[in-house]
């Protein structure tokens, strides 16, 4: 990924309300994403929630020949949102306070040796819990009808954590 993707990526995001995603395999990379901190192609406001809607974030990055806009025609819209992913259980301590974690866990079948499962069953409640890796993909792809088709097929997010 380079500076100028980044660049582009942020000014979209910004311009059409749109969420930029950047994925990582694991959240160590995320310091890596410091090396690509550079105030001309993604400062380090941009990784604030209030900073990045701050003209003094967005303006240095509008590239008229590269057909930006004009920073009194630019309107950045408040739907944008930055997101990570990664494959990592936690947040590093430097991003708890910027980022939001959201969990998504594979659930575990219910032992059969409880006995709630058929007591359930036979009164016709059980709750069936599914996840799906695809639905996950979709929300992070910003295709909202897309989740709630999922959901309305029954699949859920298992886990939701915020870390302030």
């Amino acid at each position: 990924m380079t500076k100028d993707h980044l660049r582009r990526g942020l000014v979209g995001g910004l311009r059409y309300g749109n969420l930029l995603t950047i994925a990582f395999e694991e959240m160590d990379d995320v310091i890596e994403l410091e090396s690509f901190v550079d105030e001309a192609f993604f400062p380090s406001s941009a990784l604030s929630r209030f900073g990045v809607f701050e003209k003094e974030c967005w303006g240095p990055l509008l590239r008229q020949s590269e057909g930006d806009p004009e920073d009194f025609e630019f309107v950045p819209r408040d739907e944008f949102a930055l997101i990570l992913t990664t494959t990592s259980p936690s947040i590093p301590p430097p991003l708890r306070g910027v980022f939001g974690q959201v969990t998504v866990e594979e659930v575990a079948e219910e032992s059969e040796d409880s006995g709630m499962g058929a007591i359930e069953e036979m009164m016709g409640v059980k709750e069936v819990k599914r996840n799906s890796k695809e639905m996950v993909e979709d929300a992070f792809d910003g295709e909202l009808e897309s989740v709630r088709l999922w959901v309305m097929k029954g699949f859920l997010f298992l886990n939701i954590n915020m870390c302030l």
